[in-house]
């Protein structure tokens, strides 16, 4: 046919074609050109070719004599029992195309022309996320945060809006394929505030909601990186950590050996959810020494030493009291670096005296 075939801003995926009498042409996976055929701005993936012919790819074959321009456009992640996974034939370079793998095609170069081109030793992954609903009248293919097709399109001539009808040129960048990634929205978080001993774990997973700004699509197989302090309190933790299918991220933490309040924080996208966590210095025990230790005259100063002790240098106050006469001889007194408050007194009574020390 010498009619044009023109694929803009679409999504063609899971197609098969299967050719079991090994004769023939079994034809491409996605699109068998028997004319000229014109792809731009649109993702060509996950597409199947189980046939032997003589033109075989799992995406885009472009019979002999016929001209196929591919722009701005992702052909990857499809399957070829003859090896051809992405396609077959001479292919015209419209720019910013994203090959998987190059067994079988000829026309695009890597690195020239803004084309980013695998091979069957080396295939190119384009980070996409499964065929759904992100949005629009149709499902798509929404690129990872990570994708190398982010950003890395070309504005020439570009369509005003993706295949789901959002904004195309954001920032002046464009991506490769049928859809723009709109950028990453922060949907709920939990597990903050909440406080552990040192040394144990925290009740609640650091848990977040990541989606797609404007669509609202669900972040699903995204790397969310998880940071706690690098000295001081701290906890521990596995990660990056992967969305699940409704785009939240979790894990659990574990409280260092350090007590202190402190920030973890979950990136994603340049996107950040903060939890607030406190490591408790855990059980603690508190004594009281006299000085001078062996008693006193009636109307000598005596000094009371409270010493509180347990994991690490605890802080906080004690309040000291005679429970003879029960009197408050201070109350709420801090602890100085070495965990111990004083108070001294020279009005106590011809008795003997049992002196207590509360921590708080």
């Amino acid at each position: 046919s010498s009619a044009t075939l023109t694929i803009v801003s679409s999504t063609i995926s899971g197609n098969s074609v299967t050719d079991l009498s090994g004769k023939g042409s079994a034809g491409g996976g996605a699109v068998y050109s028997a004319g000229p055929v014109v792809v731009k701005n649109s993702t060509i993936s996950g597409n199947i070719q189980s046939g032997f012919g003589a033109d075989h790819g799992g995406g885009i074959v472009c019979a002999s004599g016929q001209t196929c321009t591919l722009a701005n456009t992702i052909l990857a992640g499809n399957t070829d029992f003859g090896g051809d996974s992405d396609g077959q034939g001479t292919f015209t370079d419209g720019g910013n195309n994203l090959i998987g793998v190059s067994q079988g095609i000829t026309g695009f170069t890597n690195g020239v022309n803004g084309n980013q081109v695998g091979t069957a030793v080396t295939p190119l992954n384009p980070q996409l996320g499964a065929l759904a609903n992100n949005g629009g009248p149709t499902q798509t293919m929404l690129p990872n945060v990570g994708s190398p097709v982010i950003g890395a399109g070309s504005t020439a001539g570009a369509p005003a809006t993706d295949q789901r009808g959002y904004t195309r040129v954001i920032s002046g960048n464009i991506d490769m394929g049928a859809v723009e990634f709109q950028g990453v929205s922060l949907s709920t978080s939990s597990g903050s505030p909440q406080s552990t001993i040192v040394t144990t774990a925290f009740n609640n997973p650091l848990q977040a909601t990541w989606t797609e700004l404007t669509s609202g699509a669900m972040l699903a197989g995204q790397s969310v990186t998880y940071t706690a302090p690098a000295s001081g309190a701290g906890a521990t933790f596995t990660s990056p950590a992967t969305t699940d299918s409704s785009g939240v991220s979790q894990v659990s933490a574990t409280a260092n050996s350090t007590p202190g309040a402190y920030n973890v924080t979950a990136s994603l996208g340049g996107v950040n959810a903060t939890f607030a966590l406190s490591n408790t210095g855990g059980p603690t025990s508190t004594g009281v020494s006299a000085n001078p230790s062996s008693g006193s005259t009636y109307g000598q100063s005596v000094t009371f030493m409270a010493t509180v002790s347990g994991f690490g240098t605890p802080t906080g106050s004690v309040t000291i009291v005679d429970t003879t006469t029960g009197t408050t001889l201070v109350t709420n007194a801090g602890l100085n670096g070495s965990g111990q408050a004083s108070v001294s007194v020279s009005t106590l009574t011809a008795t003997t005296h049992t002196i207590t020390a509360t921590y708080s």
